[in-house]
């Protein structure tokens, strides 16, 4: 196997240090017109369940954060993304900001895409981006996590040519069982496109702490 990895940047600014906590104050302002939707949409569902509030909660903060996002990281993800192949696993996809890459004229090596996304308030939206960028026929969205994979979509080890997640196991709870997991599923040759957030290279000073003071904030937002 020959995984292709991209990493952001480290993000040393001091400026850069308060994006976590600007994040979350926007996300905040979500929450509050998540409860008012859902009490004007009679979707009261939403707020008898911490899951399933946060879940709501979630598809409205990155609705809006999504394609901010891409602008952020276009430079390396398009680039990235381009190499996909054969048959793929899109793990986290969102709202689909990415999926215009995957259109025929874009790449027609593309045999089969998964999106593997266990927030079903985001496949509404999922679904349209996939329409957009016309892979009907082609993309299928999988409401579970990494973990149900083998029961809900019946795959064998060594079964997946491409496998591509940008920006998402930060959010996934014991990540390397979910890496390990997913390996195993890789094709001889298959490649794995990934765009994540890492660990500072400043290990044992300010910004490390700070960045493992920030990161189970951000995690149980989106957990």
């Amino acid at each position: 196997m020959s995984p292709k990895t991209n990493t952001t940047t480290d993000a040393t600014m001091p400026s850069n240090l308060f994006r976590p906590l600007v994040l979350l104050f926007y996300a905040t302002g979500f929450a509050l017109e998540t409860v008012l939707e859902s009490v004007r949409t009679s979707r009261l569902e939403r707020l008898s369940s911490v899951t399933a509030f946060k879940k709501a909660w979630f598809a409205k903060f990155w609705a809006w954060l999504g394609p901010r996002n891409r602008d952020g990281a276009a430079g390396h993800v398009m680039p990235l993304l381009q190499k996909a192949r054969g048959i793929c696993l899109d793990i986290g996809p969102g709202t689909g900001e990415w999926l215009d890459l995957y259109a025929r004229a874009q790449n027609p090596l593309i045999s089969k895409i998964y999106g593997i996304e266990p927030n079903h308030e985001l496949h509404a939206q999922l679904k349209a981006s996939a329409r957009w960028a016309g892979l009907a026929g082609i993309y299928e969205i999988v409401g579970c996590g990494v973990e149900e994979l083998s029961t809900r979509l019946e795959l064998v080890h060594a079964s997946v040519d491409t496998i591509i997640t940008v920006q998402c196991l930060c959010s996934v709870p014991m990540p390397r069982k979910v890496i390990s997991e997913l390996y195993l599923l890789l094709k001889p040759g298959g490649q794995w496109l990934a765009y994540e957030h890492v660990r500072t290279r400043y290990i044992g000073q300010f910004v490390d702490y700070w960045q493992r003071k920030c990161v189970p904030a951000c995690t149980c937002f989106v957990c």
